[in-house]
């Protein structure tokens, strides 16, 4: 019931505030959602894909899969996907393909450069800020694999 209510409350206040509401319920479905850009929310019951960027909160049950995401990046049970990622990423699997700018919280992350990373496996073939989390992979941090807390070559410096 409170997730009924929370999501009630989004749509209302993205309502008022006239920002896009957009519902997406699996790969190119419906087709519009494929390039579409939404300043706003998107919601995916169950996926929300496609190729063009949110700008606000892309909300989904199972995958969200939006290119570019400048916001929160949100999977209830199960991933998100992204190319550019301006802003948070929250659920099991967080993916993301060119660059970072803000956080992953999950069970694994993974990401090319830049970023702050929470989870158990923690993965970034360039360099990573900052990783907590059981296993460490930093390629060019102070040390590539490490326990608990890594941090990048980068995080220190004026």
């Amino acid at each position: 019931m409170k997730k009924w209510l929370l999501a009630t409350l989004l749509v209302l206040s993205a309502g008022l505030l006239k920002a896009d509401v957009s519902v997406g319920y699996w790969f190119d479905c419906p087709q519009e959602m494929t390039a579409a850009n939404v300043d706003g929310v998107r919601f995916g019951l169950p996926v929300s894909a496609g190729n063009g960027t949110v700008d606000g909160a892309e909300l989904s049950l199972l995958l969200s899969a939006t290119r570019n995401v400048d916001g929160l990046q949100f999977s209830l049970l199960g991933a998100n996907i992204g190319d550019f990622v301006d802003g948070a990423q929250i659920g099991y699997l967080n993916l993301v393909s060119s660059e970072l700018q803000g956080s992953q919280w999950g069970f694994f992350n993974h990401s090319p450069q830049r970023g702050w990373q929470i989870g158990l496996v923690n993965c970034c073939t360039g360099n990573a800020q900052f990783q907590l989390g059981l296993v460490n992979y930093n390629a060019e941090g102070w040390l590539p694999v490490t326990l608990l807390v890594n941090f990048g070559r980068d995080t220190f410096k004026d």
